[in-house]
């Protein structure tokens, strides 16, 4: 039920340079005219976080996915555990 939340989706080799480098989450808040207040990045990783924080946006992190335990070295904003 979150495909209405997404108008765009990049993935890993849509961009020359990769996370933590933060032309991704800038590309899109440029496509969508977005600010970082109105920006969260929603991540399974440290790399996801660290990447919403070079782009001064909130991260969400979620407890599973890729790699969940680096979120313990990196602390998103906020962790779900579940998408609902």
């Amino acid at each position: 039920g979150l495909t209405g939340h997404f108008f765009r989706v990049y993935g890993g080799n849509s961009f020359e340079q990769k996370k933590p480098d933060p032309v991704g989450i800038f590309t899109l808040m440029r496509e969508r005219s977005a600010t970082a207040e109105r920006t969260i990045m929603i991540g399974d990783s440290a790399v996801d976080i660290r990447t919403a924080r070079n782009a001064g946006v909130a991260a969400c992190g979620v407890s599973y996915g890729f790699h969940p335990d680096s979120l313990k070295v990196d602390p998103p904003d906020w962790l779900l555990h579940d998408m609902r």
